[in-house]
């Protein structure tokens, strides 16, 4: 369904793009989950920040991601908070992130490991001239769009999907959440298509396969959040 709204915003169906916000909440620090009965604590690597905080390469990368899948364009600047709320001193727990990005468009990213009653609230919306759309994992077979005329529609895979209806998307038929199998089930076949083309010297670049550029990018995003904590001020991103 991601995939879906990324076909929605590229067809104009929400009109020019204004606002994009970003979240990926998580209670982990505050409430490890039960694992085969017993609390899972955290894995020591995410225990210790470096130049960027651990918290952005874990959680905040899959924002990143989805901001420049779904609006092709890289954030421009970034006014950052960083906040610990956790047990574990000095590390940063909690990231808010105010966004400027190309034509106009603003937005934000929120991540945290101690939001308690989030499980894993990775969620999207986008906002439009025309329309808003939002995209929630924890329900992921559905799309809510609003339009501006009134309209309110709930699209999944059996509905009148433009995208989604495709065979490889429903494996599993409507009413069975396809989740992170089928999901990662797509995008290996996305990356053994890209891997075959490439060994063969044929031209391979694909809109789902990303690489080295994108995480380049995504390092300087979090890097200029880091100087924006630091300085209280917007910082660009470099």
């Amino acid at each position: 369904m991601v995939r879906e709204l990324k076909h929605i915003i590229s067809n104009g169906a929400l009109g020019e793009i204004q606002k994009i916000h970003l979240e990926m909440p998580q209670e982990g620090f505050k409430r490890p989950p039960d694992i085969a009965g017993k609390p899972s604590q955290p894995q020591s690597w995410r225990l210790k920040d470096y130049d960027v905080p651990t918290i952005c390469l874990d959680l905040g990368v899959h924002l990143h991601h989805l901001s420049s899948y779904l609006l092709e364009v890289e954030p421009e600047a970034t006014c950052a908070q960083f906040a610990n709320h956790s047990e574990f001193k000095g590390l940063v727990d909690d990231v808010n992130m105010l966004l400027k990005y190309p034509n106009g468009i603003v937005g934000s990213m929120w991540m945290s490991k101690t939001a308690i009653g989030h499980r894993n609230g990775l969620s999207v919306r986008v906002y439009g001239t025309k329309g808003s759309a939002r995209w929630f994992q924890l329900n992921p077979d559905e799309l809510e769009l609003n339009y501006n005329d009134g309209r309110r529609e709930v699209l999944d895979r059996a509905g009148q999907c433009q995208y989604a209806n495709q065979f490889r998307y429903n494996r599993m038929k409507p009413g069975h959440p396809t989740g992170f199998v089928e999901a990662f089930a797509n995008l290996y076949s996305d990356i053994a298509g890209a891997l075959q083309l490439h060994l063969s010297k044929q031209p391979s670049r694909s809109e789902y396969v990303f690489g080295f550029e994108q995480a380049k990018q995504g390092l300087a995003l979090f890097e200029a959040a880091k100087r924006s904590a630091e300085s209280g001020t917007w910082q660009q991103v470099k």
